[in-house]
């Protein structure tokens, strides 16, 4: 059974996500059923992370607030466990219903899938927000994934290949 995830911070670019997912063997074919397209998750607000290079999400309830992130489908468990692994005991994921963006309003439906919300403290919370292009023009991104993929060992787990 497949399952998906909304990303909304590191895991939208392309290597950071293809990394945790598929690991660093190059030899792991990364062309799977795995799907990617844009959606908005509605009641929740995004954050910078203080003295962090990631953000959080937190739910507010409030119908103005959204996130505009990715929606990656056709996720299997294996995937999913090394997801739960990056993100660490900082995060949880939940269900949430997220609408991707499709060309036509009348074809946007929601999806359930997973999430994973902020569970630390609120005091790291800074009012602002983070952008992906500001973690992709730093240039700390490819020495930022390695260390983090090491500290949490996500190369030590298995990696499902079709």
């Amino acid at each position: 059974m497949s399952a998906a995830v909304f990303f909304y911070g590191t895991l939208m670019s392309p290597e950071v996500r293809n990394r945790v997912i598929f690991g660093s063997d190059p030899s792991i074919k990364r062309d799977r059923s795995v799907q990617i397209r844009p959606a908005i998750l509605k009641g929740y607000k995004r954050y910078s992370l203080e003295h962090r290079d990631y953000p959080a999400i937190i739910f507010t309830g409030n119908a103005v607030d959204q996130v505009l992130g990715v929606l990656c489908e056709g996720l299997h468990p294996k995937d999913v466990a090394r997801l739960d692994k990056f993100e660490s005991y900082e995060y949880a994921r939940q269900n949430v219903q997220v609408i991707p963006i499709a060309a036509l309003p009348s074809q946007q439906v929601s999806v359930e899938c997973g999430a994973y919300i902020w569970i630390g403290s609120h005091d790291h919370l800074v009012e602002k927000e983070w952008l992906l292009d500001d973690f992709l023009g730093s240039g700390i991104q490819a020495k930022w994934l390695e260390a983090r993929c090491e500290s949490y060992m996500i190369d030590q787990l298995e990696v499902h290949e079709d």
